[in-house]
């Protein structure tokens, strides 16, 4: 811990200066080294600067500003370019006027090294001091927290690392494997990144095992201090148990990935997952947590079934994929089990021998460990439960159906009757009515009296049918179409000309 006072000289000093109409000013910082001080024990008010020859640097204030009404903090930047000095005590003085120490603070040892750049602030309280002092200036305007800053831009980092190369990615090295004495295990160096963070073993690690099985596990945790290098320290474990991320009792963030396992023979288990760039690039699918280009093709074109339909724990933002896709029942147990007790899970050979007729079933995979979705992308329609179809079964496109006919028929004209048509020269959606007959002794060639006939009868006819050509369904009406040889009587889809 570190003690802080405000010496009794200060108080000299600053009834000196207002008697005089100046302001007190704080224009210097003191670093010294106290051998044998004790930080934990108060400061005596009564000292004040101690020995030039404890000295070890002085450094004109930076900044000043206040905070609030009765406090002032003052900052130096110690340049890189100082050679390094260690210290355990700073002190406040104005150094035009002798004895004019203002603050003293006692701490433990710190060393500011050669290359490093240091900011160090004390704050110096006592009633009204920013009026006194004529400080108008909120320090909140320059002090700023650069290490907040800094750990914004290791996470961003950390977390495009993870982007690209997944939780876990051995680049190189890292080989287990077992020596002359059974119980030691070599690992070689090696790069691997795991969380994000890129570790570095610079040396061979040397790893006692002597309780079979095991596991080794690779740890890393980035480290460091406000006045140090911060670096990402690389751990081989072993562990029994499988290891996961965890947070440590200091608050560091450690990630850990699999090794190797280390079988009851002493044989050795390959645990990497290899993730070289190379590898990254290769790989049919390097980023799973984002959707392929095949599956984002099918997520836009047909989004599929939302599990809120399948299941019992509605989340409409889980989606099942849209074509026929083989899932394992253990990923999905709710889905399967809702499916396979209903009529619509069939062996998947009749499925595969029909796709389109079964597309509305599920399928029972390869019978044991998978299952298939229904296929929605072959459903043309859909039948729903009622009047219009068994649920689950499929139907393709229809049309209403349209029919009519074209009839002999005579009341009350004289008529010539015409040529007999032929059966077969009726095609597309006409036919010959099936019963079309020509009574004696109205034969063709003859004129009829049809108004005086006693028993005139020709019916030779032509019917009108959509669904000789078409798909039509049968639960809608049909259309009438009325025609005679020798007079049109227009009526549905045809016109009298």
């Amino acid at each position: 811990m570190s003690q802080t006072a405000i010496p009794l000289e200060f108080e000299r000093y600053l009834q000196n200066q207002i008697s005089l109409g100046d302001a007190p000013d704080m224009n210097e910082m003191i670093f010294a080294y106290i051998p044998g001080l004790d930080a934990s024990q108060p400061i005596d008010r009564s000292d004040g600067l101690p020995d030039v020859s404890l000295w070890v640097h002085q450094q004109d204030i930076d900044q000043v500003g206040k905070l609030g009404d009765n406090a002032l903090a003052y900052s130096v930047v110690i340049p890189g370019t100082v050679a390094e000095f260690t210290f355990n005590a700073i002190y406040l003085r104005d150094k035009n006027v002798p004895s004019s120490c203002g603050m003293v603070v006692h701490k433990a040892e710190e060393t500011k090294e050669n290359g490093m750049a240091s900011t160090k602030s004390l704050v110096q309280a006592y009633a009204g001091a920013a009026e006194i002092a004529g400080i108008t200036v909120d320090a909140a305007t320059w002090q700023i927290d650069y290490q907040a800053r800094l750990i914004g831009m290791e996470e961003d980092h950390r977390l495009a690392c993870l982007d690209n190369y997944g939780h876990t990615a051995f680049v190189e090295g890292f080989d287990v494997t077992q020596q002359a004495d059974p119980n030691k295990y070599q690992v070689t160096p090696g790069i691997v990144y795991v969380g994000g963070l890129r570790g570095v073993l610079t040396g061979d690690v040397l790893q006692t095992i002597t309780t079979k099985p095991n596991g080794l596990y690779v740890d890393v945790v980035r480290q460091g201090t406000a006045l140090s290098v911060w670096e990402n320290i690389v751990t081989i474990t072993a562990s029994q148990t499988e290891l996961t991320d965890y947070v440590d009792g200091n608050g560091d963030q450690h990630y850990v990935a699999k090794l190797a396992g280390i079988n009851a023979d002493g044989s050795v288990d390959d645990w990497r997952v290899k993730g070289g760039l190379g590898e990254h690039e290769a790989a049919n699918d390097p980023h799973p947590q984002y959707l392929s280009r095949s599956e984002w093709l099918k997520h836009m074109l047909f989004k599929g079934m939302p599990m809120s339909a399948v299941g019992p724990d509605p989340d409409p933002n889980i989606w099942l994929p849209a074509g026929r896709v083989e899932l394992l029942r253990v990923d999905y147990p709710t889905v399967f089990e809702i499916v396979s007790a209903s009529a619509f899970f069939t062996d998947q050979a009749t499925i595969d021998a029909n796709p389109r007729a079964y597309a509305g079933h599920w399928g029972t995979g390869d019978g044991e460990t998978t299952f298939t979705t229904d296929d929605w992308a072959l459903m043309m329609n859909i039948k729903v439960a009622g009047g219009y179809g068994a649920s689950g079964s499929t139907k393709e496109d229809h049309i209403q159906n349209i029919t009519g006919s074209i009839n002999g028929a005579g009341n009350g004209d004289v008529v010539q009757v015409s040529s007999s048509v032929p059966d077969d020269s009726f095609s597309g959606v006409f036919q010959s009515d099936s019963g079309s007959t020509e009574s004696e002794p109205y034969k063709t060639g003859t004129s009829i009296d049809i108004l005086n006939s006693a028993s005139f009868s020709i019916a030779r006819g032509v019917s009108f049918d959509a669904s000789l050509v078409a798909r039509t369904d049968t639960y809608t009406d049909s259309m009438g179409l009325f025609l005679d040889h020798y007079r049109v009587i227009p009526k549905g889809v045809f016109s009298y000309a």
